[in-house]
């Protein structure tokens, strides 16, 4: 009788602990190109490969790659990519390579138009060195609780 007593809550301890879920995982903090300079970022990439940068861009055009060829278009022997300017370093652009899972979120979208992203840095190309990033997320134009957000209401 004593041994069943004690088991009954080690017995509810261990169906607790296994149907509880993992806790989340947070996310990286993320960084911005006022924290790490683009100019930096060129000078010490290895510094900074796999730094999780949020931050606004102007997309300008997407480079379909042979890993998947899209209709009529060009393909080149790189990665299918896009190159985007970066809205705080103007004369920089960058080069974003992104899953056939968000070519619906990219490949209508226009010349110039804005985007703000969740990215992820690889390297620098080895011949423009242009930062290559890896495309995590697609944000919302402007952080919430931002200047603008009154605009929205």
């Amino acid at each position: 009788m004593k041994r069943s007593l004690l088991l009954l809550p080690l017995l509810a301890l261990t169906l607790a602990c296994a149907t509880h879920p993992p806790a989340a995982v947070p996310e990286p903090p993320a960084h911005t190109f006022k924290e790490v300079a683009v100019q930096e970022l060129r000078a010490h990439p290895e510094r900074y490969a796999g730094m999780v940068f949020e931050e606004r861009f102007t997309f300008q055009r997407i480079w379909w790659g042979k890993d998947r060829p899209h209709g009529k278009e060009q393909t080149l022997d790189l990665p299918t990519h896009f190159t985007a300017r970066i809205v705080a370093a103007p004369l920089y652009m960058a080069r974003i390579e992104f899953p056939a899972a968000a070519d619906p979120l990219f490949e209508h979208r226009r010349d110039g138009t804005d985007v703000r992203l969740r990215l992820r840095f690889l390297h620098l190309h080895p011949a423009s060195q242009t930062p290559v990033f890896a495309f995590e997320a697609l944000l919302p134009a402007t952080k919430p609780g931002s200047d603008l957000d009154y605009l929205h209401r």
